[in-house]
């Protein structure tokens, strides 16, 4: 993701996110990814409920 802020030189901040979004009737099968990686949020929306891990100091087991 590419956001503008001026805290940085270059005026953007970049940040790795990885995501996995799905229906809300598959919440347990999120929830069961989240516990398998021990990283990560999930959010519920209008459209359904996503798994996301935003940080860079998270453990690597989540890159490919």
């Amino acid at each position: 993701m590419i956001s503008k802020n001026n805290k940085y030189k270059t005026g953007y901040l970049v940040t790795a996110i990885f995501q996995i979004s799905l229906h809300k009737r598959d919440e347990a099968l999120l929830k069961a990814i989240k516990a398998y990686f021990g990283v990560g949020n999930l959010y519920l929306n209008r459209d359904g409920i996503e798994f996301k891990v935003q940080s860079i100091k998270d453990p690597p087991r989540i890159t490919p």
